[in-house]
């Protein structure tokens, strides 16, 4: 499984800078609103798709580390804008006058083999890689495919040797990344589009790809873009040659314990998934693939008395805890990422939801004190390293996030009082000023 083991911020947003060490289990994020918890979930989710293009318009430098297994991956990346010469037209989106510029560092290690990678400052700079300069330009770390791009570079040993490497390092590269506060993941999971109704204006189901590298026979084969779907559909979608089949997915039927727990945990007797294939094609690029084009993905549930319902009657927490544990199918060997995990959700469903969590590192931020109380820990290092404090502090010019660990002696006080049992994990948050 892949893990972040740390992160260095010299730059982003309104966060000052700061050095975060995490653990491979449960990181909760603690702080009052607008201290820049939502930021943080929503960088930690750029750094697992590999995309930080939403930072297009900004400045930033950080640098990180992840794990998978023997091999690693260390990336340093800076954004900037500078002056622009008078004889040099403007770049948009660079503010009037200046023009972007970029640098990053990855470092690749597979077990004691090393693979650097690196440019220079230049916009089109070149890349290095054991320190062998590449023919091809230097990728930007804005594009939405950078490390794949990195990956499928021409190097003087050919790509084939940076791509596998580079491609497992970016787990979330077809998720959404951070499940969010509202229904974003429900709408991803039909793939969702605005359709107009009259003078309404609603979402509907919308078709969807999967690409697939051959073999697609085995679930060794690599999936490239498998969208928002379980591994589990995606070889259930394709194991049917037949161009135009339809699809129906009864999942108590298939000997999926993950997705079986849609019906038990929601109260269903059984949940079933349809759509229909409507294009098979070949494609050639980043790799050759087979991209495979499918209706809308929508779901039936049946309740105990026999009748049937579609995803649209579904309540809000219904919705949420469905799009959970499909996102939990999504990420079986990858990390999660929640903002507001427990918004709408019954107690005993927060219950649920926190034991099927690991053996995955999470990232979770939550001002809801019943998550807090189904964290349990073995020492008051555990205690330390689960929460990340968010504070604010005055800056020179403005407030600034503040983001760290708790200090040893706060963690030994706490872990005391949460050996003695008598009060839950909230509450002591709050009675020792934590949270």
């Amino acid at each position: 499984m892949v893990k972040l083991k740390w992160l260095q911020v010299e730059r982003f947003r309104q966060a000052a800078p700061c050095r975060l060490e995490f653990s491979d289990g449960f990181n909760v994020l603690l702080g009052k609103n607008g201290t820049g918890k939502t930021n943080l979930l929503k960088l930690i989710a750029m750094i697992l798709k590999g995309d930080f293009s939403a930072l297009e318009e900004e400045e930033f430098s950080f640098a990180y580390r992840l794990e998978s297994g023997t091999n690693a991956l260390r990336v340093a990346l800076q954004g900037w804008f500078e002056e622009l010469p008078e004889s040099m037209p403007e770049a948009p989106p660079a503010p009037r006058g200046s023009i972007r510029r970029f640098s990053y560092t990855l470092a690749l290690s597979s077990g004691r083999n090393d693979v650097v990678v690196r440019t220079a400052k230049e916009a089109e700079g070149r890349l290095l890689v054991r320190e062998a300069a590449c023919a091809s330009p230097a990728p930007s770390p804005l594009s939405p495919n950078f490390l794949r791009d990195i990956g499928t570079t021409t190097t003087p040993a050919g790509s084939a040797e940076l791509f596998p490497l580079v491609v497992q390092f970016i787990p979330m590269a077809e998720s959404p990344g951070r499940f969010n506060e509202a229904l974003g993941a429900y709408e991803s999971i039909l793939n969702a589009r605005e359709t107009q109704v009259g003078e309404r204006t609603e979402l509907s189901p919308g078709p969807f790809s999967l690409a697939i590298q051959a073999p697609i026979e085995k679930e060794g084969g690599l999936s490239l873009q498998a969208r928002f779907v379980p591994l589990q559909v995606v070889f259930h979608l394709l194991r049917d040659s037949d161009q135009r089949s339809f699809e129906t997915i009864r999942v108590d039927q298939e000997g999926w314990p993950d997705l079986e727990q849609w019906a038990r945990v929601l109260g269903f007797e059984c949940v079933t998934l349809h759509s229909t294939r409507s294009q098979r094609r070949m494609a050639a690029a980043p790799v050759p693939h087979v991209e495979h084009v499918f209706s809308a993905l929508t779901f039936q549930f049946t309740l105990p008395d026999g009748t049937i319902i579609n995803q649209d009657q579904l309540s809000f927490g219904q919705k949420r805890l469905l799009s959970f544990l499909w996102y939990l199918a999504c990420n079986q060997g990858g990390i999660i990422i929640a903002d507001e995990l427990v918004n709408g959700l019954h107690h005993a469903w927060i219950e649920h939801v926190m034991r099927s969590i690991p053996p995955r590192q999470a990232f979770i931020a939550s001002q809801n004190p019943l998550l807090f109380d189904f964290l349990t820990f073995q020492d008051a290092e555990e205690v330390r390293r689960t929460f990340v404090l968010c504070d604010l502090e005055e800056g020179e010019r403005r407030r600034r996030w503040r983001w760290g660990a708790m200090d040893e002696k706060t963690a030994a006080g706490f872990f005391r009082a949460y050996e003695v049992g008598i009060q839950h994990v909230s509450e002591l948050l709050r009675t020792k000023g934590i949270w």
